[in-house]
């Protein structure tokens, strides 16, 4: 069993941009000493509000403090075209 810990943070600079950061932290309840932390932050541009159309510039960091045979962390950088209705 894992218990669930976050945070979410926004700031908008103008009617058509905003910084949005977060992050959730799973301790393992039956063994304190592991953990997985997944944190993330994103510049978003409205393009055409029309259209619901945004552009979203980030990173998303990914931990875990027993991976098994993989790496403890993954960073992944992204761009995505986001299309709301």
């Amino acid at each position: 069993p894992e218990m669930l810990l976050g945070w979410e943070f926004e700031h908008r600079f103008t009617d058509r941009q905003r910084f949005v950061a977060g992050a959730e932290v799973f301790p393992n309840v039956a063994y304190w000493g592991r953990w997985r932390v997944r944190a993330r932050a994103a510049y978003e541009i409205i393009l055409a509000p029309e259209w619901g159309l945004t552009l979203r510039i980030g990173a998303q960091e990914r931990y875990d403090s027993t991976p098994g045979n993989a790496k403890r962390n993954d960073l992944d950088y992204f761009t995505t075209l986001l299309l709301r209705f």
